[in-house]
């Protein structure tokens, strides 16, 4: 049995196998595009008037389920490389739970599902290492920014002046 289509219908295809290190790729890639698609709704819900931001509201829900079809698709034939139903792919939304999918070998040769997944070109083993540890240090400087921003906030430096104590003194003058 070959594998229905290839490129982008292949990518988002359910029927069929993927290995590990394009399971880890495609998820890593899927984080990404999702991660930067939320980034720049929330930049343009901060300087949208306040008429716009149900609107926005709707565009997020509508990319949060399109982020969790996307990023089920690659679970489900990745379920489907060690000989499970597609159904199993559901766990993979667990956090850590994700990491099985990660480790569980496919099954040897032909399964039910199809042939042997293809053999991984260069770029592939590249991008599933490289990927998730992009992914990860976004996270961690996004984390960063965080905390950056709630200590900035918290000690009174991003308060204007209307929002200001009124015991606060203006800086500079000694009394």
């Amino acid at each position: 049995m070959t594998f229905p289509g290839n490129g982008l219908r292949a990518v988002f295809s359910l029927r069929g196998r993927i290995g590990r290190a394009r399971y880890i790729a495609y998820r890593s890639a899927v984080l990404l595009a999702f991660g930067l698609v939320f980034i720049g709704f929330s930049l343009l819900t901060g300087v949208l008037p306040p008429g716009w931001r149900l609107f926005m509201g709707i565009l997020i829900l509508l990319a949060t389920v399109s982020a969790l079809v996307f990023y089920t698709l690659p679970a489900v034939r990745r379920a489907h490389d060690f000989n499970a139903s597609g159904w199993l792919a559901l766990l993979s939304l667990i956090p850590l739970l994700n990491l099985a999918f990660w480790f569980i070998p496919g099954t040897a040769g032909s399964n039910r599902h199809g042939d042997a997944p293809p053999a991984n070109s260069r770029l592939l083993v590249v991008s599933a290492v490289l990927l998730p540890l992009l992914v990860f240090l976004l996270f961690l400087f996004f984390a960063w920014m965080g905390v950056m921003s709630y200590q900035w906030a918290s000690t009174g430096r991003g308060a204007t002046a209307e929002q200001a104590p009124a015991s606060a003194e203006p800086p500079g003058e000694d009394h």
